[in-house]
Formats: C-alpha cells, structure tokens, sequence
C-alpha cells in the first residue's frame, strides 16, 4: 500500500480551514467557523493512509466498529485501543477515521484521528496519543481544541493505552461484540430476571444458580453491550460484581 495525502500540498486560507473527501471521492472545503457544523464529516472517508512495507514498526488495519457496523481504519496499536473503548462505552451513531485535514494560516496542518456523531447530535473530534508521547503535540491539541470550541465541537485526546485493568477488561469483552454472540431472547430474559431480583450478584454466584441456563459468552456479550454492568476498574473473574442496566 502507498502512503496517500490528498490534502498534503493544499494552499492555507487567511483563516483555518476544513478539508475532507466524501464518500465519492470528491474533495469539500469549508472556513473552520459554524459553517463547518454542517460538514458531514462522520460520513468522510480517511483522507490520509500511512504505507505499508516489510519490516515496517507502524501497525495499520481495521477495526470493526460492532455499534455502527462500519470497518474502520487505524493508523497505529494506540488507535485500535481507542477505537475498541469507544466502541464499549460511547453511544455513537456514526464514526470516521483521519476523517479531515485542518489547516492554519501559517501552513500547520493536522489531521485528527476520529470523528464522531454522538445519538444525541453531538460532534466530537477525538485525538489518540500515547501518555509519553503528548508532550510533542501540547501546542497541537491546544490549537485544535481552539478551533473546535470556534466551531461548536467537542474536543477529546485520549492515550489509546492497553496496559491497565480497564483496558483489559475492554479487550476481552470486545471480543464477544459481533452479532453471532448476541444471546437468545430466552436467556436475556434469565439474567435480566436474576440479576433485577438480586442486584450486585458476584459472576461466581451468578454462574452457581445459572449456569445450566447461561454460558459465559452470553454474560461477556451482555457485558459488552452495557445491559449487564460489572466494576469498570477491577478485573473481571469470579468475584466481579454484576448487575443489569436501568433501562437496558
């Protein structure tokens, strides 16, 4: 794969600006005002892809996004992790990646890595850095976090980490996120039942009662798509506390 850059030799504006390709290829410019609030960027596709080669340390591919249905690309390991707690704890109706090129009066451009459409309206930018990394982009976040509140987005940078128990605890579950683990009526209704009757039951007392009804791979499914709630923080095993979700 060649590296690709459609927005590499663009010209700045007097003001910053927004560029970004649709879904045709066709390239949209819009000032970096509330007139990009109307930019359907949640629908652009990547307008930058880095090469791939042999040897190369760079990690590219795509992600399933299980809430939208869509492939996306990524860019690096620290990207997927993001995208995967996205997927987990964010309520997205739409989704792009390397999704537009903002570009500065002096010549700075950069390009953000996510843009979301929340299921309430909200248009979020989203930035991935790795914690030791963000001290060479402090003064790139601040001028994109700037341009962001001009327009009326909100803005986010997160770590893409995958060492701490969450994390983990994320990468597990996601891997129960596809429609063919989507448990039965039947036993949504079992652990719905059981775990309204008694909430905060441990998965070990859960699994005691319930097991010839359930299968873990039900459970993790249920985790993962917010019905059953479990401590965030702690790992999940046998005495992680579970209960179901007010209004899932």
């Amino acid at each position: 794969m060649r590296h690709f850059d459609a927005f590499r030799h663009v010209l700045p504006l007097d003001e910053p600006s927004i560029h970004w390709l649709d879904t045709a290829g066709d390239r949209h410019e819009v000032r970096a005002s509330s007139d990009a609030l109307r930019a359907p960027l949640e629908q652009a596709v990547p307008c930058r892809r880095g090469a791939k080669f042999q040897g190369q340390s760079s990690y590219f591919g795509h992600y399933l996004f299980a809430q939208t249905g869509q492939w996306l690309w990524f860019e690096s390991k620290a990207e997927e992790n993001a995208l995967r707690l996205l997927d987990h704890i964010a309520s997205l109706s739409a989704l792009s990646t390397q999704s537009f090129c903002l570009v500065h009066p002096d010549g700075l451009r950069h390009v953000p890595d996510f843009f979301g459409l929340s299921t309430d309206g909200e248009r979020i930018v989203y930035d991935v850095r790795p914690e030791e990394l963000r001290n060479d982009a402090v003064e790139q976040f601040r001028r994109t976090a700037e341009i962001c509140s001009r327009i009326g987005w909100t803005y986010q940078v997160m770590t893409g980490e995958d060492k701490s128990v969450p994390a983990q605890n994320v990468k597990l579950l996601a891997n129960f996120r596809a429609p063919d683990f989507r448990p039965s009526l039947e036993v949504h209704e079992v652990v719905r039942g059981a775990l309204s009757r008694n909430p905060f039951m441990t998965w070990e007392t859960f699994f005691d009662a319930f097991g010839h009804q359930v299968s873990y791979p039900d459970m993790y499914a249920l985790m993962w798509q917010r019905k059953v709630g479990y401590t965030f923080g702690a790992p999940i095993g046998p005495h992680t506390r579970v209960w179901w979700v007010k209004g899932a």
